[in-house]
């Protein structure tokens, strides 16, 4: 893919990542949406200071390893909202407003991107969805919470790191193949069956361009015969 464009196209998704973010913090903030939101606080603190004593070498790593597994599935299980949360606002900007917007989102149409279909239609709302699985850390929250309310401490903390490492593999597939394709295309859309294109007006387009060559023209005027001698 072109340099120039995939710097653009990853401004874009910087921009889309940054409004995301920004719904999600505000939202988790609302008690009547987040009823964790207290504890989570509360156990974040635990947890940095358990951090702290550690690397004043307070404690010991082998109780620094307890008190970590213990403090972090604690974190994740009053997180299971705020995930859920996130899990909505993707969907609803990437998938449902995508499909207003004929595959715009605010960070695409700044920067003159489009999702169309990957024979340059417009795609479907479901193939917003599928891109916006595997794109934005979709799974990764899911697994996240449903593990946390599922395992126990011991078996989560492997969990948790198996689910992580899969997800930044994941991601590091999707930018391989958007940089090193000539069609800019990522994993995710390979499996959607989409494709961003560039719809801004410094594009080059080459048009099709009947060139017909001008046959000399004959002459009108008639040669005289020369005179008889």
């Amino acid at each position: 893919m072109d340099r120039r464009l995939l710097l653009k196209r990853v401004l874009a998704y910087l921009i889309d990542m940054l409004i995301v973010t920004l719904f999600v913090s505000l939202l988790s903030r609302v008690p009547l949406l987040n009823p964790s939101i207290d504890n989570y606080q509360k156990e974040y603190k635990d947890f940095t200071k358990v951090v702290e004593k550690y690397q004043n070498k307070k404690i010991s790593k082998k109780e620094y390893e307890k008190k970590y597994n213990k403090t972090y599935y604690k974190i994740q299980k009053y997180s299971v909202y705020g995930n859920v949360i996130n899990v909505v606002i993707i969907v609803l900007y990437f998938g449902c407003f995508q499909t207003i917007t004929k595959g715009q989102t605010v960070g695409k149409k700044i920067m003159k991107f489009q999702v169309v279909d990957k024979n340059g239609k417009d795609a479907k709302w479901y193939q917003y969805f599928i891109r916006s699985v595997f794109l934005y850390s979709f799974l990764y929250y899911i697994l996240l919470s449903c593990g946390v309310l599922l395992l126990s401490i011991k078996t989560f903390s492997y969990y948790s790191s198996t689910v992580y490492y899969l997800n930044m593999m994941l991601e590091v597939a999707i930018f391989y193949l958007v940089y090193t394709r000539e069609d800019g295309r990522g994993l995710h859309d390979l499996i959607a069956s989409t494709k961003v294109v560039y719809i801004g007006e410094d594009k080059e387009v080459i048009k099709d361009v009947e060139i017909i060559e001008e046959k000399p023209k004959k002459a009108t005027k008639s040669v005289k015969k020369s005179k008889e001698n």
